[in-house]
C-alpha cells in the first residue's frame, strides 16, 4: 500500500496494544434502514483476537481487515472510531472481501467520515453485485429507484433487486416484494409480492409479511 497507509496502519497497531478488553455494543454508527438491518436489530459484534487480526489483515486477509472495521465501527475496543472504521473497510474491499464494499459504499452515500460522492457510492455497490454479492445489488437498485446521484430508474432498480434476491439476498427479495406492491417497474400483483416478501422473510432477514400485510 501507499506510505501514508503503512504509517495509518502502524499508528492503529501501536493503539491496539494498549486496548480495552472487548465489550458488546449494538451499532449505533451505522442505524437501521430498510437495506442495512432487519426489524431483529443490527448485528452484535464478538470480541475478536485484535493483534491477531492485525497480523493476518496486514498480510491481506480482507476478512480480518473487515473484523477490525467492525470492532472500530461499534467501539469494541474503545470510542468508535469512523475515520478507521472506514480505512479497514476500504482495505478489505481492496483484499476483496466484497461485504466490505458495501460499507465503504455507505460511507460515500451518507457522506460518513468522507465527501458525500453518490457516484462513488454507487460503485462501491456495484463491484460487489459483479462478484456476486447480492446486498451489493440491493443497494444500487435502492439509489437507482431514489434517484441518487442520477436519473430515477424503477426498471433498472427492479432489474437489480430481482438479481439479489437471486443471488439469496434477502434484502433483495424483499425490494422486489415492495416493487410489485407498488407498480414501481412493473405491474402491480400482490399474488407476487406476497411471494417475495416470503422469500424474504423465509432468509431471516426481513419480517416483511407482517409489516406489509400484516
Amino acid at each position: 500500500g501507499s506510505p501514508a497507509n503503512a504509517g495509518r496502519f502502524a499508528g492503529l497497531m501501536r493503539r491496539c496494544e494498549t486496548a480495552a478488553e472487548p465489550r458488546l455494543r449494538g451499532d449505533a454508527l451505522f442505524p437501521c434502514h430498510s437495506l442495512m438491518c432487519g426489524r431483529a436489530g443490527p448485528e452484535k459484534q464478538p470480541p475478536h483476537d485484535l493483534k491477531g487480526l492485525f497480523l493476518l489483515c496486514e498480510r491481506g486477509d480482507g476478512e480480518s481487515c473487515y473484523q477490525l472495521a467492525r470492532s472500530y465501527a461499534h467501539g469494541v475496543y474503545g470510542p468508535e472510531d469512523r475515520a478507521s472504521a472506514r480505512f479497514f473497510y476500504q482495505l478489505a474491499c481492496t483484499h476483496r472481501f466484497v461485504r466490505a464494499c458495501v460499507y465503504e459504499g455507505w460511507f460515500f452515500q451518507r457522506g460518513v467520515g468522507v465527501r458525500k460522492d453518490l457516484a462513488k457510492a454507487f460503485q462501491r455497490y456495484q463491484h460487489p453485485c459483479k462478484l456476486g454479492y447480492g446486498n451489493g445489488c440491493s443497494h444500487a437498485g435502492f439509489m437507482l429507484q431514489k434517484g441518487l446521484g442520477r436519473r430515477k430508474d424503477f426498471y433498472k432498480a427492479l432489474a437489480f433487486y430481482q438479481k439479489a434476491c437471486r443471488l439469496r439476498s434477502g434484502l433483495g427479495c424483499q425490494q422486489v416484494g415492495r416493487s410489485y406492491q407498488k407498480g414501481y417497474g412493473t405491474r402491480k400483483s400482490d399474488a407476487k409480492a406476497l411471494f417475495f416478501y416470503q422469500k424474504a422473510e423465509s432468509k431471516l432477514l426481513f419480517y416483511a409479511i407482517s409489516e406489509r400485510f400484516g
